[in-house]
């Protein structure tokens, strides 16, 4: 739990590390909270549902600010340079929202994706003395 406190703590701390248990606790929780949100709109009457669906959304809009800056330390903490994560998000935008209809590009967003991964998941690199 220590480490989803941090989540929200660091909102704009883009010059520190984060190590990969650091990262994937909050999101492993940011995505159970925006399932047990969408469980309990399924269950309520159509204007609570209105209600859930909005407080999901601005949970999300919320949780990008921290998500960006904490994505941006995991790129740093791995040895990656951060401009990849730049490319890797506009390509990402572009090829999964502006141009979806545009098959080719819509494979482009969804290899983006793998490779915000891949850099993700690469183990964190050790500090030079």
């Amino acid at each position: 739990m220590n480490a989803y406190f941090k989540f929200w703590k660091n909102i704009f701390n883009y010059k520190g590390k984060t190590n990969i248990k650091v990262f994937f606790i909050p999101q492993i929780i940011n995505i159970g909270l925006i399932i047990l949100f969408m469980l309990l709109a399924n269950m309520v009457n159509n204007i609570i549902i209105l209600m859930l669906v909005r407080l999901i959304m601005v949970f999300i809009i919320i949780s990008l600010v921290p998500e960006i800056s904490l994505m941006v330390r995991r790129y740093r903490d791995s040895g990656t340079p951060v401009y990849y994560f730049f490319i890797i998000l506009v390509v990402m935008l572009i090829g999964n929202t502006l141009l979806k209809d545009v098959k080719i590009i819509s494979y482009v967003g969804k290899i983006a994706h793998l490779f915000n991964l891949y850099f993700l998941f690469k183990p964190t690199k050790k500090a030079d003395n």
